[in-house]
């Protein structure tokens, strides 16, 4: 993504002078994992293993360590979205976290705001500052294998037997996240 900031959630969330570099532009945002959380607590509420994924999702190299992207989103305005939404939010209130509130239920059984911030601090999130914010994430999803993102992707490339995606008329639409999210309405 071109001029583009990558924040660890940890420092970011505890950071002001962090928080202040997230401004209130449109832009398109990612979030990245590690390895051992996408492999042990994405991927195995998805039903999904690293070895079926690992050629098709994007990673970066951060601090000599490899984290893969999980989800992108965009935004009118990136401060409310990433620091008031996706931080400070509820599951009410954000996809995101409702998202991980249901792969944290899933694995464990139960969830709490707790729960969901301290699998996020272990997380990165790059933010691209960009004015066509809504065609570049478009882009991006299209580009690579996004396992949170629940929206339409195009092309047969992510369709597995298993049936994580469902056919839609306009591309593949993640069954498994929105079963895992009904079961914490």
């Amino acid at each position: 993504m071109d001029k583009s900031k990558v924040f660890c959630i940890k420092e970011l969330r505890e950071n002001l002078n962090l928080i202040q570099q997230v401004t209130n532009d449109p832009g398109v945002y990612k979030w990245y994992c590690s390895k051992n959380i996408l492999e042990k607590t994405i991927l195995k509420a998805l039903n999904l293993s690293f070895e079926k994924v690992k050629n098709d999702i994007e990673k970066i190299e951060y601090q000599n360590k490899n984290y893969y992207c999980i989800y992108v989103g965009d935004s009118k305005n990136l401060r409310r979205r990433i620091i008031s939404n996706h931080l400070n939010g509820s599951v009410r209130t954000s996809t995101f976290r409702k998202t991980l509130a249901a792969i944290i239920y899933h694995n464990e059984g139960t969830y709490s705001k707790e729960m969901i911030n301290n699998l996020q601090d272990k997380m990165l999130i790059e933010i691209c500052f960009c004015a066509n914010y809504h065609e570049k994430q478009k882009e991006i999803i299209n580009n690579s294998f996004r396992p949170l993102n629940n929206q339409d992707i195009k092309g047969e490339r992510y369709y597995t037997d298993d049936r994580h995606y469902k056919k839609t008329k306009n591309g593949l639409k993640s069954e498994r996240i929105t079963e895992l999210r009904d079961k914490i309405k």
